[in-house]
């Protein structure tokens, strides 16, 4: 993707925009009983202590629960977070999604640039059903801002070309097409625990062993498309900086996406919903992240 060029905002601007930033941070995490764990240090930590961290990562992931509403708020504090933090440093800062596929790329970049409406980017870019109320803030803010956004993924009509058995089909494919995914053949490593976890929830909803097998590729291909991208990206701007948002299970327990993706540095936050009748318990989690946001869950989701 090609970095978007525009009239930089004033340095006064860019200062009462940091101001309302932290301001608006500050009052959502008043709204909302959300709590902040640091697995290494084994203690609660707050939103600033998180942003430190975060500054010191190239790539940082966050792991979400897609129907989470509250958590795609904390998304959203802490997209602003990182990029308060990565001005400090003068670097740059892009969001890579998960939600956006690789061949909507020019389509979403185009709207970033207000080279398209909204309206044809919506009705051209196949967003998810919940996009308006979730992951609208989050490019809306970028656009703000500047800053570019990776449609990541791999698109979904070959991802399911693969869970049905044609993976050869899909490597065969035109170079314009393969251009949007990663190149054969997919890493679908069965030694990294990242197997048995997807095999152990795909056994829980009743899925043969055959078929099993083929989703698990498909999950794989996703994986591997989305870190091609992040890596891409990376190693074309030394000066970038990537926070990406994909589901949980992609990247928690640094396994996925996340192990893939070539960074030195890297940071991985995993989002929870919980339920407030019942206390936390960081130690189950302790292996999934190195910060871990507990964030109410759905009211319907107890």
């Amino acid at each position: 993707f090609k970095s978007l060029k525009k009239k930089k905002p004033k340095m006064i601007q860019k200062i009462w925009i940091s101001l309302i930033i932290i301001v608006w941070i500050m009052t959502t995490l008043s709204e909302a009983q959300v709590s902040y764990y640091d697995t290494k240090e084994r203690k609660y930590i707050n939103i600033v202590q998180v942003g430190e961290k975060m500054k010191q990562a190239q790539y940082v992931a966050i792991g979400e629960q897609h129907d989470h509403k509250e958590g795609h708020a904390q998304e959203e504090v802490l997209l602003k977070v990182y990029y308060n933090e990565t001005k400090t440093t003068q670097r740059k800062l892009a969001l890579a999604m998960e939600m956006v596929e690789r061949d909507c790329q020019s389509i979403l970049s185009g709207y970033l640039a207000d080279d398209v409406t909204e309206a044809f980017y919506m009705a051209n870019s196949r967003p998810w059903p919940n996009y308006p109320t979730d992951y609208k803030p989050l490019v809306e803010f970028c656009k703000y801002q500047q800053l570019d956004v990776i449609a990541a993924n791999i698109p979904r009509r070959y991802a399911a070309f693969v869970a049905k058995g044609k993976e050869q089909e899909v490597f065969n494919m035109p170079d314009q097409e393969l251009s949007y995914m990663a190149p054969a053949p997919i890493q679908a490593p069965k030694d990294t625990g990242y197997y048995t976890k997807f095999y152990d929830l795909m056994k829980k909803n009743g899925m043969d062993d055959a078929t099993i097998e083929r989703y698990y590729r498909s999950q794989c291909a996703k994986d591997d498309t989305m870190a091609m991208s992040i890596s891409n990206a990376l190693a074309n701007d030394a000066s970038l900086n990537i926070l990406s948002v994909s589901g949980a299970f992609h990247v928690e327990s640094y396994l996925g996406l996340y192990r893939k993706v070539k960074s030195a540095k890297k940071m991985l936050i995993n989002i929870i919903p919980y339920d407030s009748k019942n206390p936390i318990d960081p130690s189950a989690y302790l292996s999934t992240a190195d910060v871990l946001v507990f964030a109410p869950a759905n009211p319907s989701s107890f």
